[in-house]
């Protein structure tokens, strides 16, 4: 009996030491199994993280750009609005002018207009009313040979400036024309003046 028991505990030890290895096999597979895990978990969190990071840093940029451009559209709203009232108030002021400087202005405006050719000078009937005696007599001189104008009323009215008429053709050199047709000029020349530090 004394060979079986030592057989049996021979058979229980290998079993054992079996079961043994097996256990630590199975420690060092799940050992593994967590280490590869907890590696797979730290670097999905890492591309998490700089993933949320970079879509953050992408916000903020946004959000500076949009910013910025909100600004950008506000100056530029607020620009053409003094540009705007500037051309307003320059329009008026050459309406303002006194009486000579207004006629000497609308004199050097028909010479520079005027066709070699017979026409008509139509005002409104406030400037006919308030003009110089001697603005035909200096038109007449100032004018190049060949052209020739005479006064009259426009039928439409005219506020600030003339209509030079050629038979039924018109040059419409009203203030508000002038400045309509110059207006990207001009808002060039207030832009200068009122922006000049900037550039």
């Amino acid at each position: 009996m004394a060979g079986l028991e030592k057989i049996l505990a021979d058979i229980e030890e290998e079993a054992r030491m079996a079961a043994g290895n097996k256990t630590d096999a199975a420690q060092k597979k799940a050992d593994q199994i967590l280490a590869d895990a907890r590696r797979d978990a730290d670097e999905t969190v890492r591309q998490i993280r700089a993933e949320t990071k970079r879509q953050t840093q992408d916000l903020a940029r946004r959000q500076v750009s949009a910013q910025a451009l909100a600004r950008r559209q506000m100056l530029l709203a607020a620009r053409q609005d003094i540009l705007h009232d500037a051309l307003k108030k320059a329009r008026e002021s050459a309406e303002a002018l006194p009486v000579k400087e207004y006629f000497d202005l609308c004199l050097s405006m028909a010479v520079s207009a005027a066709e070699k050719r017979s026409g008509r000078m139509l005002f409104g009937r406030k400037d006919l009313d308030r003009m110089p005696q001697d603005f035909m007599e200096r038109l007449k001189t100032a004018l190049p040979d060949g052209a020739e104008l005479t006064l009259d009323e426009a039928e439409e009215p005219v506020r600030g400036g003339f209509i030079l008429d050629y038979g039924g053709v018109e040059e419409d050199c009203t203030f508000d024309a002038v400045f309509a047709e110059r207006e990207a000029e001009f808002r060039d020349i207030c832009r200068e003046i009122l922006f000049r530090e900037e550039a």
